[in-house]
Parts: structure tokens; sequence; C-alpha cells
């Protein structure tokens, strides 16, 4: 049996099958809540997208949930950040400045599965953003 087979076997077991676990029952939607997710979980991207009225080069960021294992969603997003600055207002219910190098998004709500959220912010060069925690 090839490798990519033995893995698409494995993966079929875990959604479809029930098994034991220290003695209980535990379904498969359970082991998925179950599921710890991380940081790389979550994918930022961001480009360069036009001028503020002051000839400031803005930036739409584009951050997505790929936790799929994660059926419930993912919380407590935090991103590296640096100094983050911005010209032009950044709506702080969708990403917020709670320390140096400390970011938070949605304000440390829940961002569903395959959920995308973006932003603008206007700066002279762009910020490197990534993710450092996630909850799920």
């Amino acid at each position: 049996m090839a490798k990519s087979d033995s893995l698409l076997l494995l993966l079929s077991t875990i959604f479809v099958s029930t098994w034991s676990v220290s003695g209980k029952e535990k379904n498969s939607s359970s082991a998925i809540q179950d599921w710890n997710c991380c940081a790389a979980d979550i994918r930022i991207n961001q480009w360069p997208s036009g001028y503020t009225a002051m000839n400031i080069p803005k930036f739409t960021v584009e951050v997505v949930n790929e936790a799929w294992m994660a059926t419930d969603g993912v919380f407590d997003v935090h991103i590296f950040c640096g100094e983050f600055a911005s010209a032009t207002l950044v709506n702080p219910m969708v990403f917020r400045r709670i320390g140096f190098g400390d970011c938070v998004l949605r304000d440390g709500g829940k961002i569903g599965m395959d959920e995308i959220i973006s932003f603008d912010y206007s700066n002279i060069l762009p910020y490197p953003l990534f993710a450092v925690h996630v909850r799920c």
C-alpha cells in the first residue's frame, strides 16, 4: 500500500468510525473538537493596494483560518505585528495592537473555518505579520 493510500485510509477511519477512549465511547465529531490547532493554521497575505489621499502607500491584509479540523473555529488569534501603526483607521474590532509586537484579531473572538478577515492599513512600508498564538 502506498504512503498516500495509508494516510487516506487513516483519515477516513478517523472521520467515519467510532472508537473507545479511556473506556468511554468517543465519536469522530468530538475527536475533531479535541484537535490542537496551531499558529501555522492561520494564513496571512498582504499586498499593496494603492495610496491614501496623502499619498501614503496602502496595504490590504487577508487573514484565513485554515484550521480545518477545528470545526467550531478558532479564537484568541494573536499576530506578531512589530510597532504596527496606520495613517488610516483600522477597525479595532477587526485588528488591534495591544502591545509591542502583539496584535489581536477580531478582539480575540471566534473565526470560523475557512473564514477570511481582511482590512487595510497605510504606512510607508508593509509590516511583517504572522500568527504566533491561536486557540481552538
